[in-house]
């Protein structure tokens, strides 16, 4: 049958399908690429519309159902006809598998009235509470209190909770503290396209970092193609689901379970081929900076605090990797100008000034960590230069000037996507 995505149904539509459970489930696979396997199924539901023999967009029939003032006997109808088809179609074959069920939450009063019913719902089934995920999407809670209720009931219990669409316009980050979910997943929003988007691989990669540090494990929705596949695991995706693994089904699963698992083989081994090959570009890398710091102190080595400038902007022309370099005393003044090459008419924002000759930068991270740990060299994370406004990493290093002066040279290196690399031995055979 076609899914039909069309106006408001009238009272009496809703109605027969709700009286005639007139829904049908179809389950898309979560995948888990570090594991190798499927890890659970999600429960996306479908109208029938028995006059037409087509089916009937979810949006559609929730609004319809909620103009209606039905959408509390459609949610649970869908929750008792999913965790169902669940219990036939998956559950009776592998007792493992989790399904991820979405909870209408905005029909949440004390808390404890929904939560009960799914306790006897399973109890009913003979579903483990383990084996299921309840999906909420945190714009739509209203009583706060009751959410937390409810969650807490259904955690004490052994139910997961998952935030879902998380990264999407009308997320509330202030949920996550009273939620406290066990999975975050990630809008596809987000995902579309992230191979050739740098702002959407950083602001993934900062939510992936959140989840590392409150213990919450990430789910990538709507990945449909091999690359985005490979750009969310490289950034730290914990699962996978979209259209590149499997549309939504009303199969039975057994028939699709070698060719799911060829594709996941398949995608692994690509994925570690990448990230063996971006290993040893950044090892490269990295002895070419070292190179290059090493023969300027070489340089710079007994020579007298006044020819420093001299050295530093005959050597800045000679790689392309540097966005600027100046030398600081043991105290942290700086004793050079900040040496640059960039284009003279190039319009200058205010915020990005180099620093000076004479400038105090004793609080800056690549100096004082390097003079009070005993470090010989120190290299930041990334961040934005104050000096060009680039994204880059400084290496500090000591250097002994005339008269055995001790000084620090700091370099501050370009710092480029790793995930716009791409290989040409990425898509050859996997090592």
């Amino acid at each position: 049958m076609s899914l039909r995505s069309s106006k408001i149904l009238n009272k009496a539509t809703v109605q027969e399908i709700i009286t005639d459970k007139s829904i049908v489930f179809h389950f898309q696979p979560i995948i888990s690429a570090g594991k190798k396997r499927i890890v659970g199924y999600e429960g996306l539901m479908r109208g029938i519309d028995k006059h037409s023999n087509t089916l009937i967009s979810p949006l559609v029939l929730y609004e319809s159902a909620k103009k209606h003032d039905m959408l509390l006997e459609l949610d649970r109808l869908c929750r008792e006809q999913c965790l169902r088809s669940f219990r036939e179609r998956v559950y009776s074959l592998d007792e493992g598998l989790m399904v991820f069920l979405n909870f209408e939450i905005s029909l949440l009063s004390e808390g404890n009235e929904g939560a009960l019913f799914m306790i006897n719902l399973l109890s009913d089934l003979d579903i483990s509470p383990n084996n299921v995920v309840i999906e909420i999407i945190e714009s739509k809670v209203k009583k706060v209190d009751a959410l937390k209720r409810f969650i807490d009931i259904l955690k004490y219990y052994g139910f997961l909770i998952a935030l879902d669409d998380v990264g999407v316009g009308h997320s509330n980050f202030d949920r996550i503290p009273i939620v406290k979910p066990n999975i975050i997943k990630i809008d596809r929003s987000i995902i579309t396209g992230i191979e050739r988007d740098y702002y959407k691989q950083e602001i993934l990669k900062a939510l992936v970092n959140l989840c590392r540090k409150i213990g919450s494990i990430v789910l990538a929705e709507g990945v449909e193609t091999k690359e985005e596949v490979l750009w969310t695991l490289s950034i730290g995706a914990d699962l996978l689901q979209g259209y590149y693994f499997s549309k939504p089904l009303d199969t039975m699963f057994n028939d699709l379970r070698h060719e799911l698992f060829d594709k996941i083989d398949t995608v692994v081994a690509l994925f570690n081929n990448r990230a063996i090959q971006r290993l040893k570009r950044a090892r490269k890398d990295n002895e070419m900076y070292d190179r290059f710091v090493d023969n300027l102190c070489e340089r710079l080595k007994n020579k007298d605090e006044n020819s420093f400038q001299s050295i530093l902007e005959e050597q800045i022309l000679k790689v392309n990797f540097v966005d600027s370099i100046f030398i600081l005393n043991k105290q942290g003044i700086q004793v050079t100008d900040t040496v640059m090459v960039y284009n003279i008419n190039k319009p200058k924002n205010p915020l990005f000034r180099p620093a000076r000759k004479g400038d105090d930068l004793s609080s800056k991270e690549y100096f004082y960590l390097l003079v009070h740990t005993g470090l010989k060299r120190y290299i930041t994370d990334s961040y934005i230069s104050h000096a060009s406004g680039n994204r880059c990493r400084t290496i500090s290093v000591f250097f002994k000037g005339s008269g055995n002066s001790t000084y620090i040279l700091c370099v501050d290196i370009i710092e480029t996507s790793e995930y716009y690399y791409k290989s040409p031995q990425d898509d050859v055979e996997p090592l």
